[in-house]
């Protein structure tokens, strides 16, 4: 039990540590103005489609109408994304390290092996730091470049072109510190003997999975949103 409780307070201020970094990289996102301008960008998209797709079809005043509509849902898509920001993203690292400490803990279980929760959740709860390096480089290289869509994911092997919104999403969660994050978790479990590397390799492919179909749903789904035509009766 010894070993249990001070192996899992050592993952307390690690996770601590991870969301408030996470906290004060988005609100330099903020700060810079350059998260806004990302929704900003999108919200006009919005409204460059409203006026295409129904110009000639509907009358000026209805056009202008909804683009005003459009517009004015800024204050709305700002909120849900400071919520993300500032509410879901720094608790990402702590749901994430559980999840992972969790699984491979019952994988291990179920096979016969030691659990050695306390050990895992410190090992994964520091591990995590690749995800917020994933999202600090990005960052401050949009801070330092002054632009809006600076990547390191694997939109950068994307030849220009137009993508369907999916694949472009997609892409965006192959993101190489990410990666290198979950293969240092699967060396950590063959480590710790928790579990061989086969079963190990595929406990984190299939969360890594769910994390990633969640993003997208939710990237998709935001997006839609801003970019929705609205248009008064």
């Amino acid at each position: 039990m010894s070993d249990f409780v001070v192996r899992e307070h050592k993952a307390g201020p690690a996770l601590l540590l991870w969301a408030v970094l996470i906290v004060a990289l988005n609100g330099g996102a903020w700060t810079s103005g350059l998260r806004l301008t990302q929704l900003v960008d999108a919200i006009e998209r919005g409204a460059a489609r409203i006026e295409t797709r129904t110009k000639g079809e509907v009358s000026e005043d209805t056009i202008r109408k909804a683009i005003r509509t459009q517009r004015d849902s800024l204050a709305f898509w700002r909120t849900m994304a400071l919520l993300g920001d500032f509410a879901v993203e720094p608790l990402m690292p702590t749901l994430r390290a559980l999840a992972i400490t969790i699984t491979l803990a019952a994988l291990a279980a179920l096979t016969g092996r030691p659990t050695s929760f306390g050990a895992s959740l410190a090992e994964n709860a520091r591990l995590q730091g690749f995800w917020v390096l994933g999202l600090a480089v990005p960052l401050a290289l949009m801070v330092l470049l002054a632009r809006s869509d600076v990547e390191t994911s694997a939109t950068l092997a994307l030849a220009p072109a137009k993508y369907p919104a999916a694949i472009w999403v997609a892409a965006r969660q192959a993101e190489p510190f990410a990666l290198i994050g979950w293969l240092l978790t699967i060396h950590a479990a063959w480590r710790r003997h928790q579990a061989n590397l086969f079963n190990a390799t595929l406990a984190c492919l299939l969360l890594a999975t769910t994390e990633a179909l969640a993003r997208i749903a939710f990237a998709l789904v935001l997006g839609a949103g801003m970019r929705l035509t609205v248009l008064p009766d």
